[in-house]
């Protein structure tokens, strides 16, 4: 049976809970320029919102959301989407009453997944929302399957479905099946600008020349400019509300 354990009871798990992201996550997601800039800061203003699942003694799931106090309509979600969800949680006290409160991250142990843990987060992060007064559970989704199909648009990717309807994507299907709503694409929900010779090092090729280029892990291609030596990864993400 699992059990949820947060920052806001036992503050000292902070460094397992990042461990665990850092080794379950793909690398080009713990790369985004305003998260390295952010990412902490949320994390100790908003401790209740962070939160471990545990099975018997072992850390299997991890959820991160946080307070939103930009009350923006459902149907204007920012673009900016992730890094305009970490701004805005430290613009507000934690005692304000949120917009909303915006699903973060939710990361399941590499060796189990497929056993619903992704779920239990979902439906975790739905509490704190109701809990917090909040008007709805927001989500920049990053779905799962998307760096299979770097060459397509979101916008045409999210309209995939399987036989039955449901969304083609697992992570998307795993929203739809608690009552996840799709709202529309965040077409910059992380950025990450690094040198010609970063990237190079990244994928192990080179990149002699300004252009797009695939980069493992990547929703969409990298715009590399050569005179500029910037190679520049703008993600897109899916925004997604659950109404509570």
């Amino acid at each position: 049976m699992e059990h949820i354990v947060s920052l806001g009871d036992e503050p000292g798990r902070l460094g397992s809970f990042q461990a665990f992201m850092d080794a379950n996550w793909t690398p080009i997601g713990l790369m985004d320029d305003v998260g390295h800039t952010h990412w902490m800061d949320v994390m100790s203003r908003h401790p209740t919102c962070q939160f471990g699942v545990y099975r018997g003694g072992d850390l299997v799931a991890l959820g991160n959301c946080a307070p939103v106090y930009d009350a923006k309509p459902l149907g204007a979600l920012p673009d900016g989407g992730w890094q305009w969800a970490l701004k805005s949680s430290l613009e507000g006290q934690p005692q304000d009453k949120p917009a909303y409160i915006c699903a973060l991250a939710a990361t399941v142990h590499q060796d189990m997944r497929g056993q619903r843990l992704s779920t239990i987060v979902l439906k975790h992060f739905k509490a704190i929302a109701r809990q917090s007064g909040a008007q709805a559970l927001i989500a920049p989704v990053r779905p799962v399957l998307k760096h299979c199909y770097p060459l397509i648009p979101m916008e045409d990717y999210i309209q995939w479905t399987r036989p039955n309807g449901a969304p083609f994507d697992p992570w998307l299907n795993t929203h739809a099946q608690i009552g996840g709503q799709i709202l529309h694409v965040s077409h910059k929900a992380m950025s990450i600008e690094r040198s010609v010779s970063f990237w190079e090092d990244f994928t192990g090729h080179r990149m002699p020349s300004s252009g797009q280029y695939l980069v493992p892990g990547a929703l969409n291609p990298i715009a590399v400019d050569i005179a500029q030596d910037i190679g520049a990864y703008h993600e897109p993400n899916v925004w997604v509300l659950h109404a509570l």
